[in-house]
């Protein structure tokens, strides 16, 4: 599930994002004409972010569900835009023909434009055939980009649903680079083999399965739909809050170690989830968000518009980074 990251520096860059696109929708099996609508997409989004904005970077992810998906979320720093103009057909700030968020838009199953003075967040999925959309009331998103210089991303994280609990892993192997990539994958691919249990219990079976590995931090939240609470046990630097709708946070906490090599008294933390509330986890490759961005909208549009912000305005730069974001 890691995220390819396009910084639009020029317009060279928005031909690489649209060949890494178009050859992921054909590797997951997109028919040629949908894989080719994922390919115009980043191409509409890359250009508008080269024509329009400041510091905009498009990010790539598969998605996989009752059917494959590319998601493509183009995230900048401003200026901003009037979402009902831009979407328009024939409006354009920069002389061109102005037809690219519109077709985007056409071109996508799913498209949502969250946008303030100080920046925008463009989200645009495709799926090779419809996915079923009834299995969980617990929206996930993530952006999840590997260290600049590596080819593999040293962190991981990934669900699982057990009745009337939904279960989120993020994990962030030691350093990063191969061996951290094999110990986080090691604590996702455990969390989908393995029978249900307790958060504090994932975290030792976790801590278990990575003995043979460089070790990670771990987080494990897990939302109960019908309690209408979330509970979190963590071990290492991996940080978690819930957000209220407004932008309240509530912080999760961690205790110190190792999994796979240290492991102290486990401390579970159990704070109330309602309906419209979120929950995001992050790496340490993301800043510590004390300041939780809490513009009209954010903490209810779709859970990637979120992440997006989180990753834009904490990324560090010099190491993996994921921030995962879900939300009743």
């Amino acid at each position: 599930m890691t995220t390819a990251a396009f910084a639009m520096s020029d317009a060279s860059k928005v031909g690489a994002a649209r060949r890494h696109a178009l050859s992921l929708a054909e590797t997951l099996g997109f028919p040629q004409d949908r894989a080719g609508q994922v390919a115009i997409v980043v191409s509409e989004l890359g250009t508008n972010l080269v024509k329009h904005a400041r510091d905009g970077t498009i990010l790539i992810r598969a998605l996989y569900d009752d059917s494959a998906g590319v998601e493509v979320i183009s995230v900048d720093r401003g200026p901003g835009m009037t979402t009902s103009e831009a979407l328009r057909d024939g409006h354009s700030t920069a002389g061109s023909l102005g037809q690219g968020l519109g077709a985007a838009s056409r071109l996508s199953d799913r498209f949502d434009v969250y946008s303030q003075q100080e920046g925008s967040v463009i989200l645009s999925r495709t799926w090779s055939a419809p996915p079923d959309r009834a299995k969980s009331s617990v929206l996930v998103s993530a952006v999840s980009v590997a260290h600049p210089d590596e080819p593999v991303c040293g962190d991981a994280w990934s669900r699982r649903v057990d009745g009337d609990v939904e279960t989120i892993l993020v994990a962030d192997g030691l350093g990063h680079g191969l061996q951290a990539h094999e110990a986080a994958e090691e604590a996702a691919r455990t969390l989908t083999t393995d029978g249900a249990r307790s958060a504090d219990a994932w975290i030792e079976t976790i801590h278990r399965a990575l003995a043979h590995t460089r070790g990670a931090a771990v987080g494990v939240a897990q939302v109960d739909r019908r309690r209408g609470v979330v509970t979190f046990s963590g071990l290492g630097n991996i940080t978690a809050a819930v957000v209220l709708p407004e932008g309240t946070r509530h912080g999760l906490v961690s205790v110190n170690g190792t999994a796979g090599h240290i492991l102290r008294r486990l401390r579970s933390d159990l704070k109330p989830m309602d309906v419209g509330s979120s929950l995001f986890m992050h790496t340490d490759g993301i800043s510590t968000t004390r300041q939780i961005p809490a513009g009209p909208g954010l903490w209810t549009a779709d859970p990637a518009v979120a992440a997006a912000f989180l990753y834009r305005d904490g990324v560090r730069g010099h190491d993996d980074a994921t921030v995962v974001v879900a939300r009743r």
